[in-house]
């Protein structure tokens, strides 16, 4: 047996499928800024670690030139225990 939808029933069924349509679209968008952001953090990451790298390098520059100490940056001294 074939029946007809009412317009509503048409109206309705319309909407959804693109409301469904407008949903799938944003969440591609947002799935497409999350991917940059990993990126981003990636690069970022990689940024800290050579950063880290030098700070030891620094440090170890440091303390073989001066011995272990605390260093006082605004007074530009290293201060050693006797």
């Amino acid at each position: 047996m074939e029946q007809n939808l009412t317009s509503e029933e048409i109206q309705a069924l319309k909407d959804l499928q693109e409301k469904t349509k407008e949903l799938t679209k944003k969440f591609g968008e947002v799935e497409m800024q999350i991917q940059t952001l990993k990126l981003v953090k990636t690069n970022l990451d990689n940024q800290f670690q050579k950063l880290k790298s030098i700070e030891k390098e620094i440090g170890e520059h440091l303390s073989k030139k001066y011995g272990d100490g605390q260093i006082f940056l605004d007074l530009g001294k290293v201060v050693t225990p006797d």
